[in-house]
């Protein structure tokens, strides 16, 4: 059957463009829900490949909304978790939903440029991201940040959707930098940062304009080659 559902104009596309790489407002509120939904299997894969234990200190970039974070912050786990986002509107947004948890248990969400990690050496043990890459402007200096603040034997988990699925959205044209997974593994290693494995999932999911995919994505681990 044909898609009778009106198409986004340039602008619209451009707007969420935008949103997507740093929400603001209301609008911006809206787009972190969505991220949130569409994610959610994403994200939950992303952890599992981290393998969180118990003492471990995480580090998320780009947590969005982090509604997320409520699922692996269970009572009794002995975990410290710092997220880092660009948009002022979903780090408010994280600490409103997370506000018993920020209470109860070591969970705190701050603003950074998406350049520099405003943490010490080798702070954490574990680090992911999740459909960030895209929007990093310096994308091997900020893997060497991540390399900087990743403890000895730890872990660092990219999860991103490889070029060939990205440009099938229309608004990824406007600011998105896209990559095919050895590009992401070539920038790593200049990075001193050791890829131990790349896994490459398919998911049934939702675009950012609700039409039923399957979308292919992966999720690459690494470890200081330092």
């Amino acid at each position: 059957m044909p898609n009778n559902a009106p198409q986004p104009t340039e602008e619209e596309l451009r707007e969420m463009a935008r949103q997507s790489a740093c929400p603001s407002g209301e609008f911006g509120l809206m787009i972190g829900e969505k991220m949130a939904a569409v994610n959610q299997h994403f994200i939950r894969r992303t952890v599992e490949a981290l393998e969180i234990v118990d003492g471990d200190s995480v580090l998320e970039l780009g947590h969005a909304s982090g509604r997320h974070v409520a699922d692996f912050m269970t009572p009794g786990r002995r975990i410290r978790y710092a997220g880092l986002e660009v948009s002022q509107t979903m780090v408010e947004e994280a600490r409103r939903i997370n506000a018993g948890l920020a209470v109860t248990q070591n969970v705190t969400f701050q603003h950074g440029d998406g350049l520099s990690l405003p943490f010490d050496e080798h702070a954490f043990d574990k680090i992911f991201t999740v459909n960030t890459i895209y929007f990093w402007e310096r994308p091997v200096p900020y893997l060497r940040e991540i390399a900087r603040v990743m403890k000895p034997g730890g872990r660092f988990c990219l999860a991103f959707v490889p070029k060939a699925m990205m440009e099938t959205l229309p608004f990824v044209k406007y600011g998105f930098h896209l990559y095919h997974t050895p590009e992401i593994v070539e920038m790593q290693e200049q990075a001193s940062l050791k890829v131990v494995n790349v896994k490459h999932m398919i998911e049934d999911t939702l675009t950012p304009f609700g039409v039923p995919v399957k979308r292919s994505f992966v999720v690459i681990t690494s470890a200081s080659a330092g």
